[in-house]
C-alpha cells in the first residue's frame, strides 16, 4: 500500500470517529429506509423498523429535525447582525454567541424564580434604570454563604464558568468514537473544576469533596434509609397557599385543613407512583443494580428514587458506585448507537438524540452520586451531548424540580424549552437590529463575556 493510499484511510478512520449523527440526519435515514422495499433492507435496518415504538420515534425525530433548522437559522442571523459582530471588534478577548445571551447563561444555573425576582429588583440607588436590575452573575448564593457577601456569589459563579469552560472538549470526547465516550474520571474531573474557584471561599465547608462520590468521598458518614431530600416546595405546590388551611386570624378551619389534607395526599399518591414508574422502567431495562443489601431498619435498597411520607430519597451512597456503572455503560452504548445513526444494534427501545439526552441528566440527577453540584454537573454533560448532535441546549426544566417529573413529561419540556431558547435568541436579535433602546429586553439579551471576563456584561 503506497503512501498516499494510507493517508487516505487514516483521513477516513479519523472522520469517522469524530462523527455523531444529528435528528435531521437521523430523519433522512428514515425517509430512505421507509422507501425501500423489504427485500433491499439489511438485517439492521428491519430491525429497526420492527422496534415497537419507531411510529413514534419517526414523529419525535421530525420535530427535532425541525427544531434543529431552526436553531442553524437562528444562528445564522445572530452571528450576522451588525451591531452584534460590532461587538467582537470592540472587545476581541469576547466571541458573541447565543449561549452567552444572559437569559440562556443564566438559566444554566438559576431557577427560573430566582432570575425572575433578579430582573424584577429594581436597585433605586443606580441612576440608569438599565442597571437598576441585579447583575445574572449575583443572582446565585453559595449553598452557606461563606464569605456572606457579593465576593462569595460572584466567586462561586465564575467557578461555575471556569467548570463550563472544558465543554468543548467533552463534545470532541463524545465524537471520538474510537473511545467510550464517557468515564468515571473524566465525569469526576468534570465536577470537581467547578469548585477550584469556590475553594477559596471555604476550603472546608462550602462545596465539600469535589469530584467524590458520596460513598468514597472522606468522612462518609452511612445513613439509614438514603441522602434524604425533603421536598422544598411541599408548602406552595402541595397546598393551596400559605393561608388555604387556615380560617380568619390563622385559625383552623377543619374544612380547610381537610382539603388540604387530602390534596397532599392525592399530590404524594401521584409522586410514589411517578417514582415507582422510574424504577420499574430502569428494572426493566437492566439499568437498576439488583441488590439483597438492606438498611438498618430492614428496607431494601433495590430503588433508584423513593418517596415517602412527603420526603424524597436519593440513592443510598454505599448504592452510588453500582448505579454510576450502569449509567456509564448506557451513556456509552447507547451515544454510540445514536452517533453511528442507528446502525448499530441495540437491545433497548429507540431514543432520539433529545430523549437520550434528557434521560441521562434526569437519571444522574436521580442517582445524585455528588454531594452537591449534582445539578450543574448533569446541565454540563446535557449541553456536550446537545452540541455533539448539532442541537441548541436547553434546561430541561425548573432546576429545583428536575428529579420530580416523569421520563415522558421531562423529554416533553425539553423539547418545549429548546423551542423557548431559540425564541429567546431571534427576540435578542430584533433587540440589538432595534438599537438596544428597551431596558427590560436588555436584562435578557446581554451578552455575557467568556470565563476569563469573569462573566460580567459587555459594557
Amino acid at each position: 500500500m503506497n503512501l498516499l493510499l494510507k493517508s487516505l484511510l487514516l483521513i477516513l478512520v479519523a472522520s469517522a470517529e469524530s462523527y455523531a449523527a444529528s435528528p435531521c440526519e437521523i430523519q433522512g435515514r428514515l425517509t430512505m429506509l421507509t422507501s425501500k422495499s423489504s427485500d433491499a433492507l439489511s438485517l439492521i435496518d428491519i430491525q429497526l423498523l420492527e422496534k415497537d415504538n419507531f411510529d413514534e420515534f419517526s414523529k419525535k425525530i421530525s420535530k427535532e429535525c425541525q427544531l434543529q433548522n431552526e436553531f442553524a437559522l437562528a444562528q445564522n442571523r445572530f452571528f450576522t447582525t451588525p451591531n452584534i459582530t460590532k461587538l467582537k471588534s470592540i472587545y476581541p478577548n469576547t466571541q458573541p454567541s447565543p449561549e452567552f445571551i444572559s437569559k440562556n447563561r443564566a438559566l444554566r444555573f438559576i431557577n427560573i424564580e430566582a432570575y425572575t425576582k433578579a430582573h424584577k429588583n429594581k436597585r433605586k440607588y443606580h441612576p440608569d434604570i438599565s442597571f437598576r436590575q441585579v447583575p445574572v452573575s449575583e443572582i446565585y448564593q453559595p449553598r452557606n454563604r461563606a464569605a456572606g457577601s457579593y465576593q462569595a456569589s460572584q466567586i462561586v459563579w465564575d467557578s461555575w464558568e471556569n467548570g463550563t469552560q472544558y465543554l468543548d472538549s467533552y463534545v470532541m470526547q463524545l465524537k471520538n468514537l474510537s473511545t467510550p465516550a464517557i468515564s468515571h474520571i473524566s465525569l469526576k474531573l468534570s465536577h470537581e473544576r467547578f469548585y477550584h474557584l469556590a475553594l477559596m471561599i471555604d476550603n472546608k465547608n462550602h462545596d465539600p469533596s469535589p469530584g467524590f462520590y458520596r460513598a468514597t468521598q472522606p468522612n462518609t458518614k452511612k445513613t439509614s434509609l438514603g441522602w434524604k431530600l425533603q421536598i422544598r416546595y411541599n408548602h406552595h405546590k402541595y397546598y393551596l397557599n400559605k393561608d388555604s388551611c387556615f380560617g380568619p386570624n390563622r385559625q383552623a378551619d377543619p374544612e380547610k385543613m381537610k382539603l388540604c389534607k387530602n390534596l397532599k395526599a392525592h399530590k404524594d399518591f401521584e409522586q410514589v407512583k411517578i417514582f415507582m414508574e422510574k424504577n420499574t422502567f430502569l428494572r426493566q431495562l437492566g439499568l437498576l443494580p439488583e441488590t439483597k443489601e438492606t438498611d438498618s431498619e430492614g428496607k431494601s435498597l433495590n430503588w433508584i428514587a423513593r418517596f415517602e411520607n412527603g420526603n424524597y430519597y436519593h440513592v443510598h451512597p454505599e448504592m452510588v458506585p453500582h448505579h454510576m456503572e450502569k449509567w456509564l455503560g448506557f451513556f456509552n452504548n447507547y451515544y454510540s448507537v445514536i452517533a453511528s445513526n442507528y446502525t448499530l444494534p441495540s437491545q433497548y427501545p429507540l431514543m432520539t438524540p433529545l430523549e437520550f439526552i434528557s434521560f441521562m441528566q434526569k437519571w444522574l440527577i436521580s442517582i445524585h452520586p455528588f454531594e452537591d453540584g449534582n445539578g450543574r454537573t448533569s446541565r454540563l454533560w446535557q449541553e456536550a451531548l446537545a452540541k455533539s448532535f448539532n442541537m441548541p441546549f436547553a434546561v430541561s426544566a425548573n432546576l429545583q424540580n428536575d428529579m420530580f417529573s416523569s421520563i415522558k413529561a421531562y423529554y416533553l419540556q425539553y423539547v418545549k424549552s429548546t423551542q423557548l431558547y431559540i425564541d429567546t435568541i431571534n427576540q435578542c436579535i430584533n433587540f440589538y437590529e432595534s438599537n438596544m433602546n428597551n431596558p427590560e429586553s436588555e436584562y435578557q439579551c446581554r451578552i455575557l463575556k467568556t470565563y476569563n471576563n469573569k462573566g460580567s456584561k459587555i459594557e
